[in-house]
């Protein structure tokens, strides 16, 4: 085929032990073989007679020995299930028939009775009981029974579905005829046992494996479609002919090789097998196999082009086309994922299974779409993507080139460290997601959900927001990444007579839509995100979905009773609102919320499509329009400059391949929240809470075997909300710390606060949540590689998460039980250590209902084994490094009031043989640790004096590796109520008036500045302490300065009347501008953070100005909200 395909190119950032720059691509060739590949990975094509086929795969990498993978004999290098005319054959005539069934309902006048599946309307359908009028079981196996009157021989039988809807759809079943219902289910009168394929509304028929007779039929259901204990049935139909459907494959078995061309790309080279045109059912296919690899990389991509004369086009209908079909009879060690139990809201086990990779002798398939069929079955592994499309149609969606071809997705092949140890293998396939997925760093968040749930307003979200924000800073906590409002913003349910659009839109309570919201979150500094549900939410998704086909801008999905989520109009209109919502609030988050659960109805309007094996048409075409709109709301931030994080939710299958349009993906099989309570004894928030979650972690990772990052679970995590969450004070400051670091092992990129301000204001949760995000920021490189260790917790058992990069590592151990228990854990590449790991260090991080301490006397080695023995309720964090800690903890800032001072370290301290004293010689009388282990509270026996100047001496205050910090402070000095300098008089600007040096700010903490002015001066000083800051006005706007730091109000104050200003730097560094009580800007860089100031002079005013000042304030705080007159 003479065309070009496209190049598309990435980024690789792997874990790989070396990079070599001799790992280049090779392309060799002969008469009979061609082999692509590096030192890595190469795969062997042989040619010979013209016909192409994998020779062989060799992984380069497994053990230092490279590991051959065959493929079995039935090897494809592709198969292509194209669609002809299917010829339904001729039902026998059902006249006179009568049907019984086991089990049914009394669901109206056509719905529940046997009758109806011989009634020639498919509209009316058997019920299985489901209600207390009904009659039989409502467990499996059901069944339903006909008697045709006289014996008849037939071949072939049809299963009508229920129309429009997924509930009772029958998979597993058994059929049985004979001529006497006595004993019809004896073994000779099992006809044909095996299970159903939907497509959609359509016929399902089926040909028996022999002609069978008799005048008796029992069709008994074993099992649904969906899993729910319900069997439906809207028609029956046997024939005696067979059923013809239509299809035929492409094989390049059945092909001639027309040429091998050799390209250069960038990084990389192209190998293209060109394969004659083939005749099949009057269409004449062209098909080109591409394979494509880059320098140093550990995997290769493979795709297809695929073409048919102009003409043909409409007729070339592909049913689905397996990238890969490769036996692995020959293979040693292969993986495919497990049979599936459904997901939350009933999504089936085989669309939640989709996406997931095939592992061949250390060597990871799949395609990079994610909603293929990549499973091993009967020996053979195959990669399948389902379409339903023809190449006409494909061209009407723009999907052909220049030369009228079609191109697959690339399908990716890639080689690992080990033939047999899966953790290992995981980690190498996770080092080629992360190439191709979109940058997951930390993202930290708030979000309204368990706060206000549905009750969110304008002005109680902005009071969260605020709270929220004062919690985070003024405990040093960097800007979230973004305040997101969750549901209850929607004109739908009580508001729907308010929706004038028909479409999504912002109710009552929200006036302004959310203007407000954005510009107060974009005002201290952060971002703005907004929850929507494609399906419609959860509570009111039929009445809306109704409502907008109604409206004509959407479907109703009846399989679900929700909004169809592949609607074209639907979708055109959604981008439209994204779009508007990204631009008008400056958005940099989504949570979206839902889509599709189970397969609609068939459109009746043509903007879907449905069909194929468990309608996965719909599914790819549903996927593949939703990964167009997700570009182009990537793309729209990236021209904004806006780093946008998508968080795809409920409904998804979990599938590594989707992060290419996300960053994070929820959990699936786990509710919002839960409990689980081990024994009697462990009835607490934190070990409920703790063993639920982390049971459905095993459940996600050990038991259904997702192949998917950590880094981008959303696990709805941490909570600590009043709305349908925890009850106040249902944990201690020590619970709530454990239940927080705990978490972070877990190693979620991605955390969304969802609290509630008034419940975290309880104690010093502020102080411990600002502390454990401090440690998941410093850590984050090493938690995001978190591996599963031990077994479930909700069997009592022992466990932990097993984290490290290729250096460092941090390992958390728990114990359910109330009961002690020995955890032993082997320090080896299966938990994730670096094999090159050598005379490693720990220390601890944290522990909780410990007993006893850790001998860390010694560093561990690779392969060394850790046996604790854990206390009931027992949590211990490790951190492993090889660089042994000998440094001193640091004091970084201190502050004196009254007769207390607050001394902070960088890291904890113990303070039980610490002794504190001041340069005059007074002892410290108590000294007391907080409750984030490193900030040290003072009392003394008298006030310090307000204006001296102290220093405070530092003795035997040990860290938690017992290194003792010696040495005194800086100078500093007491102030009463944290006011350094206060004056009240009214006093003209043009007066310059200077206060001692000992009237200033100093050092790295937090300060604030604050004053009255009248003025119609548009440049000048106001207050300033010379190097430190200084307020000004530049062109009559308020210009704050901290060091290299400044910010400028977006209001003017020089009008001629009194402005009241305070500006602030918080302790996390961000400066603020608060102009009349109200929060006018800020500004946060995380490169110029919290500059060291010296004492200096401060001067108010400055010659030349016009207008008056007072109530001059300078504090030795930032003022909160609350605080700022």
């Amino acid at each position: 085929m003479n065309r070009k395909g496209k190049v598309v190119g990435y980024c690789l950032l792997t874990f790989l032990t070396a990079s070599p720059a001799w790992a280049q691509v090779q392309i060799s060739k002969n008469a009979n073989t061609v082999t692509i590949g590096n030192q890595y990975l190469s795969r062997t094509f042989s040619i010979a007679d013209g016909v192409l086929k994998t020779q062989s795969i060799e992984n380069k990498r497994t053990d230092g020995k490279a590991t051959v993978y065959t493929p079995a004999a039935g090897s494809e290098e592709f198969v292509i299930r194209a669609l002809g005319k299917p010829v339904a054959p001729m039902a026998i005539g059902r006249k006179g028939w009568t049907a019984t069934a086991s089990s049914w309902c009394n669901d109206g006048p056509k719905s529940g009775k046997a009758e109806y599946i011989i009634d020639g309307d498919k509209q009316t359908l058997w019920h299985t009981n489901y209600r207390d009028d009904g009659t039989g079981s409502k467990d499996f196996p059901f069944w339903f029974d006909i008697d045709m009157k006289k014996e008849n021989t037939f071949k072939s039988f049809a299963y009508v579905p229920r129309q429009g809807a997924e509930n009772g759809r029958i998979k597993g079943f058994e059929l049985y005829v004979s001529n006497s219902l006595k004993d019809i289910e004896q073994p000779q009168n099992l006809v044909m046992k095996g299970e159903l394929t939907m497509n959609g509304d359509a016929a399902c028929w089926m040909n028996l494996p022999k002609e069978a007779k008799g005048r008796y039929i029992r069709f008994k259901e074993i099992s649904s479609q969906n899993g729910l204990k319900y069997g439906t049935c809207a028609e029956f139909y046997v024939s005696k002919d067979n059923y013809i459907d239509g299809s035929y494959q492409l094989k390049p078995s059945a092909m001639k090789l027309n040429g091998v061309k050799e390209e250069n790309i960038e990084g990389g080279k192209r190998l293209v097998f060109d394969l004659a045109p083939y005749q099949a059912n009057n269409i004449d296919w062209d098909v080109d196999v591409v394979y494509e690899m880059k320098d140093n990389d550990h995997f290769m991509r493979k795709y297809l082009r695929i073409a048919a004369p102009q003409q043909q086009q409409a007729q070339a209908r592909i049913d689905y086309i397996d990238m890969e079909h490769l036996g692995v009879a020959s293979a040693d060690n292969t993986w495919t994922h497990p049979e599936m139990g459904e997901g939350v809201g009933g999504m089936s086990g085989y669309h939640i299974s989709l996406g997931q990779p095939v592992y061949i002798d250390g060597m990871f398939l799949g395609s990079e779409f994610p909603q293929t069929e990549n499973e091993i079955a009967a020996q053979t592994a195959h990669v399948r993507y389902y379409s339903g499309k023809s190449l006409a149609e494909l061209g009407q969606e723009n999907r052909l080139d220049a030369q009228g071809a079609f191109t697959t997705w690339r399908n990716v092949l890639g080689a690992t460290r080990s033939a047999t140890d899966m953790d290992v293998i995981q980690s190498d396939f996770f080092a080629y997601i992360n190439s191709i997925a979109r940058p997951a760093n930390l993202r930290i968040q708030y979000n309204s959900w368990f706060d206000w749930m549905m009750d969110i307003t304008e002005e109680n979200i902005l009071s969260s927001f605020k709270e929220v924000e004062r919690g985070l800073s003024q405990q040093g906590i960097r800007p979230v990444d973004s305040y997101v409002v969750d549901d209850g913003w929607n004109a739908y349910g009580p508001y729907e007579k308010e929706n004038t659009t028909g479409f999504w839109q912002f109710n009552s309570k929200f006036p302004n839509g959310l203007t407000k919201p954005s510009d107060f979150a974009h005002r201290v500094s952060s971002n703005f995100g907004i929850w929507l549900g494609p399906r419609g939410g959860y509570n009111y998704q039929y009445d809306f979905a109704k409502f907008l086909e109604k409206n004509g801008n959407g479907t109703v999905n009846k399989s679900n009773y929700d909004i169809v989520t592949g609607d074209k109009q639907y979708l055109k209109k959604l981008q439209e609102f994204f779009l508007d919502c990204q631009n008008k609030y400056d958005v940099n988050y989504w949570k979206l919320d839902g889509f599709c659960a189970k397969v609609p109805q068939p459109s009746e309007n043509g903007r879907y499509i449905t069909g194929g094996k468990n309608g996965m048409y719909y599914m790819t075409e549903h996927w593949e329009r939703w990964a167009n709109l997700l570009d182009t709301l990537y793309l729209d931030a990236d021209k904004r400059n806006s780093n946008l994080w998508i968080n795809l939710t409920c409904y998804m299958n979990p599938s590594p391949w989707l992060l290419q349009w996300c960053q994070s993906v929820w959990l699936q099989i786990s509710a919002d929240m839960g409990r689980i309570k081990v024994d009697d004894q462990r009835d607490r928030e934190l070990d409920m809470l703790l063993s639920y979650r982390d049971d459905r972690y095993f459940d996600f990772i050990k038991t259904r075997q997702f192949q998917f990052p950590f880094s981008n679970i959303f696990n709805h995590d941490p909570l600590y909300g009043k709305t349908y969450c925890v009850a106040p004070n249902s944990m201690d400051d020590e619970e709530f710390r454990t239940y927080l670091y705990m978490m972070a092992t877990r190693g979620a990129a991605f955390w969304e606060l969802l609290y509630s301000y008034n419940m975290m204001d309880e104690g010093n949760k502020w102080m411990i949540n600002a502390e454990a995000l401090r440690f998941l920021e410093n850590n984050y490189d090493i938690l995001r590689h978190a591996k599963l260790i031990g077994e479930t917790p909700a069997n009592g058992n022992c466990y932990g998460y097993s984290c490290w990069n290729n250096k460092e590592g941090i390992i958390s151990v728990r114990n359910p039980k109330s009961e002690p228990q020995t955890f032993t854990i082997k320090l080896n590449r299966t938990i994730g250590v670096p094999e090159q790991a050598k005379d490693l260090w720990r220390t601890l991080v944290i522990n909780h209902n410990s007993k006893s301490e850790d001998d860390n006397s010694k560093p561990f080695q690779y392969n060394d084994e850790i046996s604790v023995t854990l206390q009931g309720g027992e949590v211990r964090i490790w951190k492993f490094s090889p660089d042994k800690d000998t440094t001193p903890a640091e004091l970084v800032c201190l502050k004196a009031s009254d007769d207390t001072i607050r001394a902070e370290f960088n890291e904890p301290v113990k303070v039980t043989a610490a002794n504190f004293s001041l340069s005059d010689g007074t002892q410290a009388v108590s000294a007391e640790t907080l409750p984030d282990n490193r900030t040290v509270l003072l009392t003394f026996g008298k006030e310090l004096k307000e204006g001296k100047a102290y220093k405070l001496n530092l003795n035997n205050i040990a860290d938690w590796n017992g290194n003792n910090t010696l040495g005194e402070s800086p100078e500093f000095y007491a102030y009463d109520d944290q006011s350094i300098l206060e004056l009240d008089d009214e006093r003209q600007l043009k007066s310059k008036k200077t206060v001692k040096a000992k009237m200033s700010v100093s050092g790295t903490a937090d300060f604030n500045v604050s004053c009255a002015v009248n003025t119609t001066t548009i440049e000048g000083n106001l207050i300033s302490q010379e190097g430190a800051f200084s307020v000004a006005l530049e062109d009559g706007k308020v210009k704050f300065t901290v060091g290299q730091l400044s910010v400028t109000s977006n209001t003017d104050v020089a009008d001629g009347k009194w402005n009241t200003i305070s500006c602030c730097r918080e302790k996390n560094g961000m400066l603020k501008i608060y102009i009349n009580g109200v929060l006018d800007k800020s500004v946060y860089n995380a490169d110029i953070l919290n500059e060291n100031l010296s004492f200096a002079p401060i001067t108010i005013g400055q010659k030349g100005l016009t207008g008056s000042i007072k109530d001059v304030e300078l504090e030795n705080k930032a003022r909160t909200f609350a605080e700022v007159d």
